[in-house]
This record gives structure tokens, sequence and C-alpha cells, in this order.
């Protein structure tokens, strides 16, 4: 296992040196749904802060 930045493997995957299907599928699914998952992480997180704000 090896854990790298979204721009690494994209880096790794755009240079050929990526063979995994699951690999590839994932990070073209993350790709894809990359702003919505920060968007709904920063409403999460914001909401935490108004939740304890209460």
């Amino acid at each position: 296992v090896h854990i790298v930045t979204f721009t690494t493997a994209w880096e790794l995957l755009e240079q050929g040196r990526l063979d995994n299907a699951m690999s590839l599928i994932g990070l073209h699914w993350l790709a894809g749904q990359r702003a919505s998952l920060r968007a709904a992480s920063q409403r999460a997180a914001l909401s935490n802060i108004d939740a304890k704000r209460i």
C-alpha cells in the first residue's frame, strides 16, 4: 500500500505507471467526484462548528 496525494497519483496514471484496474477506476471516479466531495466535507465541517456553538 502506498499513500500519495491525488496529484501524485494522477501523475503516475498519466505516465502509465499504474497498471492496477482498481486504482485506475478509483482515480477516474475520484477525479469526477472530487469537487462535490470537498464541498460536502466543508459543509459537514461547518455544521459541526455551528453545532458546537449551541
